[in-house]
Formats: structure tokens, sequence, C-alpha cells
């Protein structure tokens, strides 16, 4: 019987294939790379020379170093089968990461410094016992372009401990001066069994927003946490829709606390400037030098560049690949936070008011950075709420200056699945519910003196805007 394949499918087939290679090489890129210079060692001394042609030293030398080369093989496919396990660990026991990443990190630091050297130095001897007399003597270039490597990563910045800042354009609300919304908070507080955040701001993005950090805004410097209300998402939902996104969010900063998520975020910050001070170091040694190009002066500085270079990406690699593990569990446990969540506020506002005011954020958030709609129809499902959100209100300004929680529309829609799921709701029945963006009343009724707050956000957004810089703990303000 005679199969035949359509173009289509033949591209499918290839796109799938291509996007799976791609995976296969990313999560495999760390143990290929520890593996290059153990493996090149050991082919230099299968193709060595026969025994008795070699110098006597070399003998000597062959069997404790093929063992040596067998050992660093097995310790850095060890580290990348252990790290994951370890990371795993701390899944369930999310306030522990911080800590545990902090260790992680000094481990990596000592296990980078121990092995980079280690590789260059069995390689530089298994050039020796290659026997061949032109290349022993790039075995010390090698030697030293590792070195020089290790000297770089132990001065990239591991002692540094950031701070985690944040610059907000909003407004200080003092809850005395809006006694609905003091009541809604307050309502949601007993509810959830969340404190009341220590400060409660509202400002013109399109989402409700929570920063454990330290926030900078034209009221001053806020610590502590801070919950950050969305007047134009309040603007296009109802009383409960609105109660169960910030009710979400009160969770989530409530769970930052608990879980030291400001010092995961430190942590998470320190490794990512290490790995900046890597790749800048990276950048800085040029392959040809600048000025001098005499043939042999590039012949030299070549191999302990290259050799350099390849540790540095290595370490970098190295770096990234563990806090990515720890990111992943710190995922895992922002899942189960998230079904929390959903069940608390569903069983306080209801499952539909959830999915709608998860939906009508969504819409108003992607809609800023992405094209959901265009004059032909719907580029995503969202795009029709967006496009309501349009219609009913010519004149919206929002603040998009701060990067979207929402990242993606298709990521969007896949959350947006699995909490309909979670609710057992239709996601299409939802999403029709989601286009009433003129409820009456609205959650905006919430605020005292609206046009008043909108005005002074306006002028806040028309000022300059300077976002605030990372500082090391302790550093004087």
């Amino acid at each position: 019987m005679a199969i035949g394949l359509s173009s289509k499918s033949i591209k499918e087939f290839l796109t799938a294939s291509s996007a799976g290679l791609r995976a296969f090489f990313r999560r495999s890129k760390v143990p290929l790379l520890l593996l290059v210079y153990p493996v090149f060692a050991w082919l230099l001394i299968v193709t060595a020379p026969p025994m008795e042609g070699l110098p006597e030293f070399a003998q000597e030398l062959i069997e404790p170093l093929t063992m040596t080369i067998y050992t660093l093989m097995g310790i850095g496919l060890g580290y990348c089968i252990a790290v994951p396990l370890w990371a795993s660990r701390y899944r369930r026991r999310p306030a522990l990461l911080p800590r545990a990443l902090k260790r992680g990190l000094y481990a990596t630091f000592a296990f980078i410094a121990l092995l980079l050297p280690a590789q260059a130095l069995v390689l530089a001897f298994s050039i020796h016992i290659s026997g061949s007399q032109e290349l022993w003597i790039w075995s010390l270039f090698v030697l030293g372009g590792s070195i020089a490597a290790t000297v770089i990563l132990l001065r990239s910045g591991l002692r540094d401990k950031p701070g985690i800042y944040a610059t907000l354009r909003v407004k200080r609300l003092e809850l005395s001066e809006h006694p609905r919304l003091a009541q809604t908070m307050q309502d949601l507080s007993e509810a959830l069994q969340a404190p009341l955040p220590r400060h409660i701001v509202a400002g013109l993005q399109p989402e409700t927003l929570t920063v454990a950090g330290t926030v900078f805004c034209p009221d001053g410097e806020l610590e502590g946490g801070v919950l950050c209300l969305s007047l134009p998402l309040a603007r296009i939902t109802s009383m409960a829709e609105f109660s169960a996104v910030v009710g979400e969010n009160m969770l989530a900063l409530h769970a930052s606390g608990n879980e030291a998520r400001l010092d995961l975020q430190s942590n998470v910050e320190q490794a990512r400037q290490v790995v900046s001070n890597l790749q800048a170091s990276l950048d800085h040694w040029r392959w040809f030098p600048k000025y001098f190009l005499h043939p042999y002066f590039i012949a030299l500085r070549f191999v302990p560049v290259a050799a350099m270079k390849f540790h540095l990406y290595l370490g970098k690699e190295i770096v990234v690949f563990l806090v990515n593990q720890f990111l992943e569990s710190r995922s895992y446990a922002d899942g189960m936070l998230m079904m929390t969540a959903h069940q608390l506020s569903s069983a306080h506002a209801g499952r539909v008011e959830v999915l709608t005011g998860l939906m009508k954020e969504a819409s108003l958030s992607l809609g800023a950075h992405f094209a959901l709609w265009n004059e032909n129809g719907s580029l995503h499902p969202l795009g029709d709420v967006e496009h309501k959100i349009r219609e009913q209100y010519t004149s919206f300004t929002v603040d998009v200056s701060q990067p979207s929680q929402w990242r993606h529309p298709v990521l969007a829609w896949k959350h947006l699945e699995l909490r309909c799921q979670l609710s057992r709701l239709s996601l299409q029945w939802c999403l029709q519910m989601a286009k009433d963006v003129a409820p009456a009343p609205s959650a905006l009724s919430l605020f005292e003196n609206v046009a008043e707050l909108e005005n002074q956000l306006l002028e806040i957004l028309d000022k300059p805007f300077v976002m605030a810089k990372q500082r090391a703990a302790g550093e004087a303000g």
C-alpha cells in the first residue's frame, strides 16, 4: 500500500524534528562542553605511538592519565546529574531555595576552579604523550589560558550581594481615604487569610503588580512589600473580578515574604551579574590583536585566547545551568501556589469571575505589547476582548513602562486553559463572558475622586522617568 506525504506534512515533520534537536542540544550543552577536553585528551592518548616508541616518563604517565581522564568525565557528568536532583528536593520546600541556591553557587565556583585547570593539565600531558615535537609548546599556552579563565571566573563578582529594586510611576493610596476599597481589601484579607500589604499603590499599568523588594515612586521609598493596583483594569472589571485578581496577588505577596522570595531574587540577580561579567570578558578578548598583526604573534596569541574563551564560556554555561535548575523548582512551587490561590479566590469571588478577570487583565496587558487585532479581525482569541476594550474606551491611557507578567499570547492562552480546567469551565464560554468590558458598577467605583487620581497619575507619566539601578546590599543610598 502506497503512503503519500503532503508537503505540509513533511514541513511539519521537519519543523518538529528541528525543534526536538534544538531542545536536545539545549539540555545537553553543558554535559557535551564538559566532555570536550577529556575526550580530546583521550583521543590523543589512543592515537599515540606504540609504547616502545615513547619516552620513559610518557610510558609511566599513560595509565594514571587515562584513569584521570575517566575520572574527569565522571565528575563532569555526575555534576550534571546531581544538580537537577538536588534542586528538585526543594520543589515542596521553596522557603529553603534561596539558601540552597547560594550554597550551590559557591559549590559550583569551587567545582569550576578545580575542574577547569585539571582538564587543561590533563590535555597538556596528553599532548606530550602524543609524541608530537611540534605541539608540546602549545600545551603551555592551553594551560595558561585555562588558568587565566579560572582567575577571571573567580573575580566575576560572586561576592557581590545585589539588592532588588523597582521604580514605579504610581500614587500611594491611604485606605482611610478610600473606604470602599478599604472594606474590600479587609474582606479579602480575612477570606484568604493573608495580611494586608504594607503599601498599596495605584497606577496606570494594565495589570496588578506585586513587588517584594524596595520600590521607588514619587511618594518616596517603599519597603516591605508593595501591591500595585491597576486603574485601567478596575475600569473594565466588576467588583468580583477585580477582587479575584487582587486577591491572588495578595496571596503571592504574602508567600513571597514567607518563602524568602526576595533572597532568591537577589541570589538569581547575583548569578545574572556573574554571567554578564563573564560575557563581557568573552567580548573583551578579541580573537585577533587590534594593532600588531604579525603572523607569528597571531598564532601564539590564538591558542591561549581560544583556551581562555572556551573555559569562560563553559563556566558561564555551568552557572546558567545551575540557576535554571533552581528556577525550575521555583516554577514548580509557583504552580502549586497558583493552584492554591485559584481555589481560594474561586471560593471567595466565584469561579467564573476569576477566569473573566484574568482574561480581561491578559487582554489589556498583551494588547499593549502585541498585535491581537487588525482590520481583518482577531489575530488571537484574546483579541476579541482587547478590541471590545478599544471600542468602549477610545481614550485609554495605559502605562507600558513595566515588563508584562503575561509574557506571550501563546503562553497566556495555555495558562488560561489550565485555569479553566481547574474550575471545570468552558474556555470559550468564559471568553464570551469576558467581552463584557463595561460592567455596572465597575471596580473603579472602589476608588474615591477617580478623576483627580487619574490626572495625578497622568502628570507622573509626563515627568522624566528614571529607572532605579540595583545596588549592593548595605551600600549607602
